[in-house]
């Protein structure tokens, strides 16, 4: 369990019981701020191959294994 799921669970049991009073936003956002973090590692990684691909497409490099 990572610290923003936990974070996640305080936060629920404390809305549920009544111990604060904060929007649903507010109590969900440690999962919303993890899936973000995902999503920019997922992009991050995915950039570097789609340089080289391009990069590769707009060079000629047959002519190097002659």
């Amino acid at each position: 369990m990572s610290v923003f799921e936990f974070l996640w669970v305080i936060f629920i049991v404390l809305k549920l019981t009544g111990l604060i009073d904060w929007s649903w936003w507010a109590v969900c956002s440690p999962i919303l701020f993890e899936i973000g973090i995902y999503i920019i590692l997922i992009i991050a990684a995915y950039l570097p191959f789609d340089f080289c691909n391009k990069w590769f497409k707009d060079h000629d490099y047959t002519d190097l294994w002659k």
